[in-house]
């Protein structure tokens, strides 16, 4: 069943994206590829499709003192044949700053 989860980062805490996984990683192998570079991250996330199927990314919520050494340490290393690419996560959009259906222009063809 597919879930839709907000992030929720702590104060004290930088969201990364890690890009370009392989698609049989896991959150324990997220976790574990961290650890190595000396960052413990409180949360892993890795998006899936209906079908469980990962869609080749994770998020990872570090503390912030640390984030910045995981991605030095995690941009261009090669896992599984792919060079990953980790950045500090862009903010999500809010509802709020999105259009309301009444206000998006009408599409529809006339019939």
């Amino acid at each position: 069943m597919l879930t839709l989860e907000r992030a929720v980062v702590m104060q004290g805490e930088t969201r990364l994206y890690v890009g370009n996984i392989p698609f049989s990683m896991t959150e324990a192998s997220i976790r574990e590829l961290l650890s190595g570079v000396g960052v413990t991250p409180s949360r892993v996330n890795i998006p899936r499709n209906h079908h469980g199927h990962s869609h080749g990314y994770a998020f990872a919520n570090v503390a912030s003192e640390y984030a910045q050494r995981a991605v030095d340490c995690l941009n261009g290393q090669e896992i599984g044949g792919r060079k990953l690419r980790a950045e500090v996560a862009r903010p999500q959009p809010t509802f709020a700053s999105r259009p309301r259906v009444q206000e998006r222009p009408n599409l529809r063809r006339a019939s």
